[in-house]
């Protein structure tokens, strides 16, 4: 139970930091990033997935999976994110992870 609730107060506070990757007022052309994710069994994923974008952190598809299915004991659905993000040369932080419910 307290890797449970540690992972899910340790996404909570990722999400809340996570900010919207493309800027106030910019209008450019737009690129689509899509994360990925392997379910390996009920209780285990693989995600590659952007985590940063110049420096600044976005949601990632691991952390979402988590907020989705607490509550849901073993069982888990992966949830894969795809944003926008600015057509623009970038510094991008992609990783891969492994999710497990434990």
């Amino acid at each position: 139970m307290y890797k449970v609730s540690l992972c899910i107060i340790t996404g909570l506070f990722l999400f809340g930091c996570a900010v919207n990757p493309i800027p106030k007022g910019y209008d450019g052309p737009l690129a689509t990033i899509h994360d990925t994710s392997e379910l390996v069994k009920d209780t285990k994923v693989y995600f590659y997935q952007l985590s940063k974008i110049d420096g600044k952190t976005v949601e990632t598809s691991s952390s979402r999976t988590a907020s989705v299915n607490y509550g849901r004991g073993f069982a888990m659905d992966a949830v894969t994110i795809n944003r926008q993000v600015p057509a623009k040369e970038s510094k991008l932080r992609i990783e891969g992870i492994t999710h497990k419910e434990v």
